[in-house]
């Protein structure tokens, strides 16, 4: 049986194909999960000097906390957590003022977009 260049091509490429597909679908199952991005935007004039980030599912608890938000700052945050369970965003405002909202729980997205801002707190969902 002899192979033409045309029959060897094909099976060269069918065999890295199938090869490429396993090793991906190896490594792929050994990811422990897609995290959900947070970006925190201060739009506020002054610096927030802490934001108290607090979620939690069936087996775990997860608290973040940014530090010196500067004025007009983009800060992206990764969260082990699902998009459409909530979060909750804590902060003490320069004034005194204390801020807790909870965010995220009627979003689908990977990705939250919060708005630190003069008169409060805003999501994009």
């Amino acid at each position: 049986m002899t192979f033409s260049i045309r029959n060897t091509i094909l099976i060269a490429l069918t065999t890295l194909l199938i090869g490429a597909s396993a090793t991906h679908a190896f490594w792929k199952s050994d990811y422990p999960g897609k995290p959900l991005f947070v970006k925190l935007e201060n739009m506020r004039s002054d610096v927030i000097p802490t934001i108290t980030i607090e979620h939690g599912n069936d087996f775990s608890q997860e608290k973040i906390i940014v530090t010196q938000l500067q004025p007009g700052e983009l800060r992206v945050i990764s969260l082990n957590h699902s998009p459409g369970k909530g979060y909750s965003i804590k902060t003490r405002l320069p004034g005194g003022e204390d801020i807790d909202v909870c965010v995220g729980k009627n979003s689908d997205r990977w990705v939250n977009h919060i708005l630190l801002g003069e008169t409060g707190i805003w999501g994009n969902d």
